[in-house]
């Protein structure tokens, strides 16, 4: 189990207690030191200390694929494992923009190149902070619940339901699962009320950095000054879309998608091929 959020996330202590007690597993946690949102796959190569804080917790100084690296192959953090478990996210992973950009999915996607089975899990909320208790343990009793059914139905192993009827063939062993769980549910929905979905290509957003104003140059991009060497600083303010705003019409929603469902109030589950194979013919791509 790790996350991009750290330890210091509210959410990642109850999905370790919900998987040890719904499903009765060991829960391996190995999680980044501190919050590495926006980072996807990234690893950590100027190499990074780790620090073991109880019988099956350690605390790594790298990013969140770089603990999943580190603790899958390395004997002295882990013992063997079978599954990777990423998150929960504190906010959505849904749409292709969040998904691309995620650290929480990078991690899962560490696990798949590992050859081991992986979920991503975000639990999306209404307002910041504004989250309780009672909505984080029915969101990780929900997660525990869903990542269940997707191990005793994952694909390797034959059984059906763990991709829904009609979806492409993909291989076993490059598939994960992005799944968002609204932290605003009411109650732990039953698998028929689970929602299988595509990843909205359509929801993300815009320009991610603002130019500060007392930067060498005045407030403008273009307005780089007689030295063209001067030092130019941009911070975070990302613009666009909101993901899951109520101005945002259903129309421009995909039909299926991940944001049409959990701006719904739905659990949502992608299937995910990461191999990012060419959709073009065997043919056509030898030409």
């Amino acid at each position: 189990l790790t996350n991009d959020d750290g330890p210091a996330s509210p959410f990642v202590g109850p999905l370790r207690a919900a998987l040890e007690t719904r499903l009765g597993g060991r829960v391996f946690t190995c999680l980044p030191h501190s919050e590495w949102s926006y980072v996807g796959k990234s690893l950590t190569l100027r190499g990074f200390a780790a620090r073991r804080v109880g019988p099956d917790s350690v605390v790594c100084e790298g990013s969140p694929a770089s603990c999943v690296n580190a603790a899958l192959y390395s004997d002295a953090l882990a013992p063997e494992c079978d599954l990777v478990v990423s998150g929960p996210n504190i906010g959505h992973n849904a749409g292709r923009a969040a998904v691309l950009s995620s650290g929480t999915v990078g991690a899962a996607v560490e696990g798949v190149l590992a050859g081991r089975r992986a979920v991503a899990v975000s639990f999306p909320f209404d307002e910041y902070g504004a989250w309780e208790d009672a909505q984080i343990r029915r969101a990780a009793d929900t997660a525990a619940d869903v990542l269940g059914h997707l191990w005793a139905r994952w694909p390797e192993n034959g059984g059906e339901g763990a991709i829904p009827a009609g979806a492409p063939e993909r291989s076993t062993n490059a598939l994960l699962f992005n799944v968002n769980i609204p932290l605003w549910l009411q109650e732990s929905p039953p698998p028929e009320r689970w929602s299988w979905t595509t990843v909205d290509g359509g929801a993300g957003y815009r320009s991610l950095f603002r130019l500060r104003g007392d930067t060498v140059g005045g407030g403008g991009a273009a307005a780089v000054g007689p030295d063209e060497g001067a030092p130019l600083f941009f911070e975070w303010a990302p613009t666009g879309a909101k993901v899951f705003a109520a101005e945002r019409p259903e129309c421009e929603l995909a039909p299926g998608g991940d944001v049409a469902a959990v701006r719904a109030g739905r659990v949502s589950i992608s299937p995910l091929d990461p191999a990012f194979r060419s959709s073009l013919p065997a043919a056509a791509a030898a030409a």
